[in-house]
């Protein structure tokens, strides 16, 4: 499908993914990079936050996350360890702190999750699926986000050190609740509207839009084993949606799949193989 292409850190990206005889190749999309013991101080709403800017910014829809949920919570188990704890859908395990501005929460991520939403929505009352792009989209912007969540974008110098003032908060999120990007004192840009642009630009890029083209996710379905998922699958064309579906992107459409017990346990295994620090269900 191409050269590979390189993302915001412009590392090399990752070879084709192996799908048995076929080999599906997604490597446009930029894999998660995290550094560990990174710890990025985020900036926080004022507290009457009038504006409703989200603080709280879940890297993966928290309406997935919910299925999830069990008696005690979400069960989540640390890759590297197997520690195990439970969590709410709103626990710090799922979010990001501002990562990104309030334009890219609204208006870039809510319509690709809205679309995606009424794909596992129609899967779960159908058994089917229309939209193979809906859900390509949002594997991207999963991929995207988790990336950027991990390791977030600081403050820049973008103009010219004469250009920008010290603006108080209040005023700041004036401008970000109309799509304003506030300019500081020295030409700086805060972390999160240079996340944005990164944001807005990858998910358009054709070289990431190639890579899905011609892709079916076809529809798993467990009804014996319950499905587990990994906080982010990279590079790999696979989406646990629920404990009872799971979608994975190929070639050639198939029938839905009933697994078996097995299956199911394979399933999960490359889940766990697949996910950069927990797996959550």
């Amino acid at each position: 499908m191409g050269k590979h292409a390189q993302g915001r850190s412009g590392a090399p990206l990752v070879p084709p993914v192996k799908r048995g005889a076929e080999d599906v190749e997604i490597g446009a999309i930029p894999a998660p990079r995290i550094e560990q013991g990174k710890c990025m101080s985020y900036e926080p709403t004022s507290p009457e936050n009038p504006y409703r800017l989200t603080g709280k910014q879940h890297f993966h829809m928290k309406a997935i996350l919910k299925r999830f949920d069990g008696p005690h919570g979400i069960k989540v188990t640390k890759k590297a360890d197997g520690a195990v704890s439970y969590h709410e859908a709103d626990d710090g395990i799922f979010l990001s702190r501002r990562a990104w501005s309030q334009e890219a929460e609204s208006d870039i991520s809510h319509p690709i999750e809205t679309l995606f939403d009424r794909e596992v929505k129609r899967i779960e009352s159908q058994g089917m699926i229309v939209k193979h792009n809906a859900i390509s989209q949002y594997h991207l912007l999963w991929t995207l986000r988790y990336g950027f969540a991990k390791d977030p974008s600081p403050e820049q110098a973008i103009f010219p050190s004469g250009i920008g003032s010290d603006l108080p908060i209040d005023l700041e999120e004036w401008a970000e609740a109309h799509r304003k990007v506030p300019i500081r004192k020295g030409g700086n840009i805060a972390g999160r509207f240079i996340t944005s642009v990164h944001l807005r630009q990858d998910l358009s890029d054709p070289r990431n839009q190639k890579n899905y083209e011609d892709i079916y996710w076809n529809l798993m379905r467990s009804d014996s084993t319950p499905l587990i998922s990994a906080d982010c699958y990279g590079d790999c064309l696979l989406m646990v949606i629920s404990p009872k579906y799971a979608l994975i992107g190929s070639r050639k459409p198939q029938e839905m799949n009933i697994l078996t017990s097995v299956e199911a346990g394979l399933l999960n295994d490359e889940s766990v193989r697949r996910a950069q620090e927990f797996t959550f269900g």
